[in-house]
């Protein structure tokens, strides 16, 4: 009898045990948890060409933005760059477009299966005054910047990594660059000639100004 009421209280144990677990005993929360924010997708991509004349032996920064399908714009959305012809200019994976030819151009920017591009039309002129080097990763684009004598070469430290800006020691050379970031410095080169430079943190990144009358 002993052994026969012991199995009916186990078997009355287990049953309300169950019946507890089964209508949330125990004080647990019941709610469904909310599903996680979606991913946005890039839907469109648009691509922008800097305003004014594209030179050769000039570098360009061209952009891109990426929307998803309420129009909204996908931040830090990553993007593949690529140039057609591809004989046409050089374009760095930033975005950097260095014309090596004269005539049109197709500049597109590939985020996922999406894409987007600018045309563009590339000039063959006369030295500028103003010119600009960029640094992506480590390279300066372009490697040979052409300005007039007096002209102005604007250094874009804007990829988030620090450089400097060291000149060889040449007469007429302008002031050396220390190391910094995310800032744009000038120099004006008065006098003609060809003026090498090097960032000293990054060995083998090395470019040069040309300076014609």
């Amino acid at each position: 009898m002993t052994t026969s009421s012991g199995f009916r209280l186990a078997a009355r144990s287990v049953f309300f045990l169950g019946a507890a677990i089964s209508c949330g005993g125990g004080g647990g929360d019941s709610t469904p948890t909310s599903p996680g924010t979606p991913i946005p997708i890039v839907s469109t991509v648009t691509v922008s060409a800097p305003a004014g004349p594209i030179q050769l032996g000039q570098a360009y920064q061209f952009s891109a933005v990426g929307r998803d399908n309420n129009g909204l714009i996908v931040s830090n959305a990553p993007f593949i760059w690529s140039v057609s012809p591809a004989t046409a200019a050089n374009v760095s994976v930033t975005g950097v477009v260095t014309p090596l030819a004269a005539g049109g151009a197709s500049i597109k920017a590939t985020s996922g299966s999406v894409s987007g591009a600018a045309s563009a039309t590339f000039v063959q002129a006369s030295p500028p005054n103003l010119a600009d080097v960029f640094m992506a990763g480590k390279t300066f684009i372009p490697t040979n910047t052409t300005v007039k004598v007096n002209g102005t070469v604007r250094f874009n430290f804007e990829n988030g990594n620090p450089h400097n800006v060291i000149f060889a020691r040449t007469a007429g050379a302008p002031t050396d660059i220390q190391v910094t970031q995310n800032v744009v410095i000038s120099r004006v080169f008065a006098v003609t000639g060809i003026f090498a430079f090097d960032c000293t943190i990054h060995p083998g990144m090395s470019a040069q100004v040309t300076v014609v009358p």
